[in-house]
């Protein structure tokens, strides 16, 4: 095989013996598989979507030949276009089964051209672990609804259309925006991104100018971006997931039983990352600026999304702004429905911090759950 760029491949073998080969390190995730001595793994952690095929056609020539494969790219949810492109290019080279492991709750669709290979995915428990990478920290001390001082959090460190529309609503609201802690875009290493950005054109007259917002930390701080102390004052967290995009095949597969074939491709992954797991850690009420369905995936896996107090009916729209706007609307009625003192009596008086230890309990879960489910698939079909 032949690539058309240069891509180096990083090959070792697990603890127990198992053929890896990685695009830099590997997970050490791997290292918990038997090895049954009929496969071989595939580490895209760090991968680019562009370089995809060339480190795949690499990866596999490198390997020795097996009927079996596992490959992953554990933080990560790519849209499944990429992934058919990979297990194309895999059942090319003669595999015939496939384990897929990465951080889509949600699959997307097989094309139908995977007419040999058998492929069973298991989404990541990456972000469901009590530490989720080196400088996010540790989850703050489960603490009680009466520590709570501000009643809302929204905090995004990337520039997004969704994120600069939906954080500007926020700002021309002065009495909400006192109310909350407020970051956006600070995490932009290019400046010139708020000046000449087709991004901003959502924007309307001054508020281009009141972007990036920051928490008064320096730029550098990615810490900023795990458990800063001060999220944890908050009663309500809104959650800017990665994945916002819709795909009306997945929305259909989540809200109902009709016909999908006519839909298109746009982003049919639904993603769990920190930014998900942050209101879970902290105590927090969660309202999600995410892909229509999310908040409906989040209740199959077990989590109180705390219906009888927040109406996440927005999930169910299709349109990313209307969403936004849906969103937007849940926060202001929050806000003008109780003051943060008076929130705090109404949530005591519902037990409501037996229902966030629940929540926290329940990421430890699949956190386990995960990683036991893929290590016995293993062993049972490999």
């Amino acid at each position: 095989m032949t690539s058309s760029i240069d891509i180096k491949i990083y090959k070792s073998k697990s603890h127990t013996g198992v053929d890896i080969a990685s695009y830099q390190w590997y997970d050490g995730f791997y290292n918990g598989f038997e090895n049954t001595g009929t496969y071989n793994i595939i580490d895209y952690q760090g991968c680019a979507e562009s370089q995809i095929c060339d480190f795949t056609k690499e990866a596999l020539s490198s390997l020795p030949k097996k009927q079996n494969i596992i490959i992953g790219y554990r933080t990560e949810a790519l849209n499944s276009v990429y992934w058919n492109i990979i297990f194309y290019i895999i059942q090319e080279e003669g595999y015939k089964n496939v384990l897929w492991i990465d951080g889509g709750l949600t699959k997307g669709d097989l094309f139908r051209h995977i007419d040999f290979l058998d492929v069973t995915h298991i989404f990541s428990s990456y972000f469901f672990r009590t530490s989720f990478r080196e400088g996010l920290g540790e989850m703050p001390i489960s603490g009680i609804i009466e520590d709570k001082t501000k009643l809302f959090v929204c905090v995004s460190r990337m520039a997004r259309q969704e994120r600069l529309y939906f954080t500007s609503k926020i700002l021309n609201e002065k009495d909400l925006c006192n109310k909350g802690i407020l970051s956006c875009a600070w995490g932009e290493r290019i400046k010139d991104i708020f000046t000449e950005n087709e991004k901003l054109n959502i924007l309307l007259g001054d508020d281009k100018n009141k972007f990036p917002i920051s928490l008064n930390h320096e730029e550098t701080d990615r810490a900023i971006h795990g458990f800063y102390d001060e999220f944890n004052s908050a009663i309500f967290h809104i959650v800017q997931e990665s994945s916002v995009g819709y795909d009306a095949r997945t929305h259909r597969k989540t809200y109902s039983e009709l016909p999908i074939d006519w839909c298109i491709v746009k982003s049919d992954r639904l993603f769990f990352t920190e930014k998900t797991a942050k209101p879970f850690c902290c105590n927090q009420i969660p309202l999600f600026v995410s892909a229509p369905g999310y908040v409906e995936i989040l209740r199959r896996l077990g989590f109180d999304v705390f219906d009888d107090i927040v109406d996440h009916s927005y999930d169910k729209e299709d349109n990313i702004i209307k969403r936004c706007d849906l969103v937007f609307t849940q926060l202001k009625n929050i806000s003008e429905m109780r003051t943060v003192e008076e929130w705090i009596n109404f949530l005591r008086d519902k037990n409501i911090s037996n229902r966030f230890i629940k929540n926290r309990e329940r990421l430890q879960q699949i956190f386990k759950e995960q990683d036991s489910k893929s290590y016995s698939w293993v062993k049972e079909n490999f």
